[in-house]
């Protein structure tokens, strides 16, 4: 079990009476690499040909260059056991690479919105709802102050298509491809009309 982590700094914040976020930005956090290694190669429709070791360490050498750029969200239980995790990697400039960029090939530069923002290593542990996902993140674009950003994420091609079924407001800026265990699509959605289709904001 991911018990919490006291030796850094970070924000809290309730979301309700069981769960708790706890805010990180700019470092890396060793626990919550290993926790999304786990959740990732756990899930019975991701597939690796390397095996587990292997994938955690090349999350953990990954995470320590793009944490430096990133806010990082950990959802806990009473237990202070991780339950959910999520990562904005911050674009403030157009010669840093966010990750969909490097892996797909994609120049958000013509954006010209910065600082861009991806949502990355997203995890859960498969005990929270949908509806507490949600309010986690509605805390975050809170936290951030995102609501007049654009995000991009790389989404599992299930999760893709749920949303779209749910008609969230999301563009693919490519087609698929597999990345991290399972078939990936890049999209993007302006959280300004996230908010007000979706999130009630």
């Amino acid at each position: 079990m991911h018990k919490r982590f006291i030796e850094c700094a970070y924000d809290e914040y309730v979301i309700n009476d069981t769960y708790k976020l706890l805010s990180f930005a700019d470092m890396h956090i060793s626990e919550v690499s290993s926790f999304v290694a786990e959740v990732y190669y756990n899930k019975k429709h991701y597939k690796f040909e390397d095996d587990f070791e292997i994938i955690k360490d090349n999350i953990h050498e990954n995470d320590e260059r793009l944490d430096r750029h990133s806010f990082i969200f950990c959802l806990l239980n009473r237990e202070n056991d991780i339950c959910c995790t999520l990562k904005l990697f911050k674009k403030d400039s157009p010669d840093w690479l966010l990750p969909i960029e490097e892996e797909f090939g994609i120049d958000l530069n013509y954006f010209e919105e910065f600082p861009l923002l991806e949502i990355g290593r997203f995890a859960s542990n498969g005990n929270i709802s949908f509806n507490l996902i949600v309010s986690m993140f509605k805390r975050i674009i809170q936290v951030v102050n995102i609501k007049d950003s654009r995000l991009f994420a790389s989404l599992d091609k299930r999760v893709y298509k749920q949303l779209l079924r749910l008609k969230y407001p999301i563009y693919p800026l490519g087609n698929y491809r597999y990345y991290m265990g399972t078939d990936t699509i890049p999209v993007g959605v302006k959280v300004s009309e996230l908010l007000s289709v979706k999130l009630g904001g």
